[in-house]
């Protein structure tokens, strides 16, 4: 080939990528306004949003924006995607022309334009989900030795924290015994995020909050509709629940040790990190919510916090203002890192409740 022709492939991309940025220019979006990298010390100007076509075409989210007025079925496997292992050089290329996650031949497929709602229903085997679903919801399990009980604070029969886990067979490499971060997960739920949404739970009943715990296993047949069928089991809750405030869906993200570790006077913790979606429309009241409770824990366990990251989703946080994605620790960290974090956690939380009144 002569030199400096260009293969067709290399064709093929730039004039996919001139396609793209001819709708980007086209089209004009809405845009998150700014907001602050962490919550310490950091207040929003206003809560106005701002249009810009240039902000839209360069920002990390607005071909995201692009695509799913055009991909009807592109929010649902954003969704689907969220904290998964790193994809292939191939893929990463891919993703990063189309500015969204594309890790399989599938998710092309998912975002084929004139795709019906029967397709996804062919992609999320909801067959396979309605046995799940009619399970019980409300039940903790207690380590081994304890009994199946509801939990609820003591003399208090209606919860207000609800507690429950859109991919719970996340887990930590020091518990699974494997070496590469595809081997963090376990379907043992002594073993991955069930256990250290136990932690939570058991150190909010002592503290007096009452809380209820699901323990609706959503990524068992695979992360891809996970967040779809933990968004029934949030509505089931609320429904049986009209009480509750708090919703919070715990996980475990995908980073390694050096960024997910704290020591605190001598005693190490798993990090916590929250994640808002900013395509929630009251996304600014989840915002103030979760900057409150890690600024609490940063008060009392200096170093705890990763802060905040925001993502162009929902995440199900649509159904509370003090709703909360949890990010605990990272692949490397250990179940006692964990549940010293959720001892912290619980009384941040307690802190934010009271000074908001919602306790007493």
């Amino acid at each position: 080939m002569e030199r400096g022709a260009w293969s067709p492939a290399r064709w093929f991309l730039a004039n996919a990528l001139l396609v793209f940025l001819a709708l980007a220019l086209a089209l004009s979006y809405r845009v998150d306004p700014t907001v602050p990298a962490s919550t310490l010390g950091g207040n929003l100007s206003d809560g106005e949003p701002r249009f810009s076509l240039i902000g839209t075409v360069l920002s990390r989210t607005g071909p995201v924006h692009v695509l799913k007025a055009g991909f009807p079925l592109l929010y649902y496997a954003e969704e689907s995607r969220h904290d998964e292992e790193p994809c292939s050089s191939a893929w990463y290329l891919i993703s990063w022309l189309l500015g969204t996650r594309v890790r399989s031949p599938m998710d092309l497929m998912a975002m084929e334009l004139g795709r019906s709602s029967q397709a996804l229903e062919d992609y999320v085997p909801i067959s396979d989900l309605r046995e799940e679903w009619d399970g019980a919801l409300v039940l903790i399990t207690l380590p081994p030795g304890g009994e199946t009980t509801p939990v609820t604070a003591p003399g208090t029969a209606r919860p207000l924290v609800a507690v429950y886990h859109t991919h719970a067979t996340e887990s930590f490499l020091p518990v699974t015994g494997g070496n590469r971060p595809e081997d963090s997960f376990s379907d043992d739920p002594a073993r991955n995020m069930l256990r250290v949404g136990e932690y939570l739970v058991s150190e909010l009943r002592r503290l007096g909050i009452p809380v209820v715990h699901s323990r609706t296993v959503h990524d068992a047949g695979g992360r891809v509709g996970a967040y779809a069928r933990s968004e029934i089991t949030v509505k089931r809750l609320k429904d049986t629940y009209p009480e509750l405030l708090v919703m919070i869906d715990i996980h475990r993200d995908s980073q390694r040790g050096d960024l997910t570790t704290a020591i605190i006077k001598g005693k190490r913790y798993a990090k916590i990190m929250t994640v808002v979606a900013t395509e929630n429309p009251s996304w600014m009241a989840n915002y103030s919510f979760a900057r409150d409770v890690l600024d609490a824990l940063e008060r009392k366990y200096p170093g705890i916090s990763r802060g905040i990251f925001y993502e162009s989703a929902v995440y199900n946080q649509k159904y509370s203002p003090m709703a909360l994605l949890i990010e605990v620790g990272g692949v490397d960290n250990t179940l006692e890192e964990c549940e010293a974090s959720m001892k912290a956690l619980a009384s941040a939380l307690r802190e934010v409740l009271l000074a908001r009144r919602v306790v007493r």
